[in-house]
């Protein structure tokens, strides 16, 4: 999988060296994305301040959110569960926010930051997110979801 600035998403063979399919974002560059554990699923996010669902079989989106309402703020990075549960997404707007992958219901907010967040993590059991910004700070949120 690769993805760039010019809204594009592309999968790859790499052992036959050839596109296996591509999407592209409507407005924006792409500044991310993850796959899912069926191999199908891609939530990507961009410089349009969209999330936005794939199915790497179909060429359009099956859904998109809105990051936020305002439209100065940009979603930078994404983090998947590692049982895909949920998603991570950090940006502009100097907060974690936290979905639920199945619906794209937003759960959580996380504040505490005062720089662009550029990195994003869920720690191995998945009860915590950890996100990096400009600030220099590394936040650790705990995920407490019933």
């Amino acid at each position: 999988m690769s993805s760039s600035k010019d809204k594009s998403i592309f999968c790859w063979d790499l052992r036959k060296e050839r596109r296996i399919s591509s999407h592209e974002h409507r407005m924006g560059g792409v500044n991310g994305f993850v796959v899912c554990k069926d191999q199908t699923t891609i939530i990507s996010i961009g410089s349009n301040k969209q999330v936005t669902f794939w199915d790497m079989r179909q060429p359009e989106s099956t859904q998109i959110i809105e990051y936020t309402k305002s439209k100065a703020y940009e979603p930078i990075c994404i983090a998947l569960s590692h049982d895909d549960q949920f998603f991570a997404v950090g940006g502009t707007d100097q907060q974690v926010h936290l979905y639920e992958t199945s619906t794209g219901a937003l759960l959580s907010i996380g504040k505490g930051h005062s720089g662009v967040i550029n990195s994003i993590k869920f720690s191995p059991d998945d009860k915590q997110i950890v996100s990096v910004a400009t600030d220099g700070c590394i936040i650790v949120y705990n995920v407490f979801i019933d």
